[in-house]
């Protein structure tokens, strides 16, 4: 007896069940691995409306006062659009409207009276234990 495949429509077509039920779960688990890498993106400096460094770009900054490297917002800000960023710190100090999306490296400090229509991203690099 001969066994024949066949290719119709772009579908391999196989003699047994169990054959094809193998081909079409490595298939569909192909394609999750596929999606999955290429759904992470990396940020571009470009996305960023306002971005602070760590001193380490470029090499040899001078130091800012205390609390030192970070976007510092006082009160009764409005970001609308965009992504904010920090490799060390994003503080407001006041009411601040984000209508963007906040990454830090590290840590996220807002005071009080603060409304975000974005995403906030925070690593926690530096292993802060206290309150979030």
């Amino acid at each position: 007896m001969k066994t024949f495949y066949s290719i119709h429509a772009g579908i391999l077509l196989f003699p047994s069940k169990a054959i094809k039920s193998i081909a079409i779960t490595l298939f569909l688990i192909s394609g999750m691995i596929m999606t999955q890498s290429a759904s992470a993106q990396s940020l571009q400096m470009s996305d960023f409306v306002l971005f602070a460094a760590d001193g380490s770009n470029p090499p040899g900054a001078t130091v800012p006062v205390a609390p030192g490297y970070g976007v510092h917002l006082g009160s009764s800000n409005s970001i609308n659009g965009g992504k904010v960023g920090s490799y060390v710190l994003v503080k407001s100090t006041g009411s601040t409207t984000f209508g963007a999306d906040i990454h830090s490296a590290d840590l996220i400090e807002f005071a009080s009276s603060h409304s975000v229509t974005g995403s906030i991203y925070a690593g926690n690099s530096s292993g802060f234990a206290g309150a979030a």
